[in-house]
């Protein structure tokens, strides 16, 4: 039934579906599970997701999680991270480098110009290219600080 992400937290059920399932069912299916197992304090509450949304958001996690593999296998940028960023169907994706150096380094744009341009031939590969869809992105590189370098 749960299809997306599920928790519970105090007497509150959160529940999120696809946007292809029928709320008001799948709510009312939820408080009659809690009502036969004797949990009638709690509040239901169901939010619908858009499939796409959720496919691009999905599609996105898997490609930064690469890239960021990717970047690793050099042990210049082995300390890199990055940071989650909200995914939007109508919006560019931001793929968000966390370097652990400062903005106040002298060689700190050199340094994220260089990662832009591992993490973007790496995004424009045959294989990247095909998986995110046409997506368009962005990359943002940020210091240890959370500055945004370039």
């Amino acid at each position: 039934m749960c299809r997306s992400k599920c928790g519970s937290d105090s007497k509150d059920v959160k529940v999120e579906v696809e946007d292809t399932e029928d709320v008001n069912k799948v709510k009312a299916d939820i408080k009659r599970q809690l009502k036969e197992n004797g949990l009638n304090a709690y509040k239901v509450n169901v939010r619908e997701r858009n499939v796409k949304q959720v496919e691009k958001e999905k599609r996105w996690l898997d490609i930064e999680s690469e890239a960021l593999a990717h970047l690793q296998e050099n042990k210049e940028y082995k300390d890199v991270t990055y940071k989650k960023t909200e995914v939007t169907l109508k919006q560019p994706v931001t793929v968000a480098i966390v370097t652990p150096i400062s903005k106040s380094d002298d060689s700190s744009q050199e340094y994220s110009e260089k990662i832009k341009r591992e993490v973007n031939t790496f995004l424009q590969t045959k294989e990247i290219k095909e998986r995110s869809k046409g997506d368009s992105y962005k990359i943002v590189i940020y210091d240890q600080d959370d500055q945004v370098i370039s």
